[in-house]
């Protein structure tokens, strides 16, 4: 039995395997990229997400106080 090179045996050209090892390594760059990506994403909106909900409960609280001192002017102008 004569051992046959792997080009003769599937009938492919060299490109073909350099191609397909482009493409494995591209695809695990990829890989490892989105998974790095989307849990920091996910941190960053929770972050900019928890931010914004401080700064609207400092800000009503603000508002609130005014109004209620407004309230109590008012109450006296009667």
């Amino acid at each position: 039995m004569v051992m046959k090179d792997k080009l003769v045996k599937t009938n492919h050209k060299g490109g073909y395997y350099m191609m397909k090892k482009l493409s494995i390594g591209l695809l695990a760059v990829a890989s490892v990229t989105f998974a790095i990506a989307v849990p920091t994403y996910i941190i960053h909106a929770n972050k900019t997400k928890n931010t914004m909900g401080l700064a609207e409960e400092n800000t009503s609280e603000v508002v609130e106080e005014s109004v209620s001192e407004e309230n109590k002017y008012e109450s006296y102008n009667d």
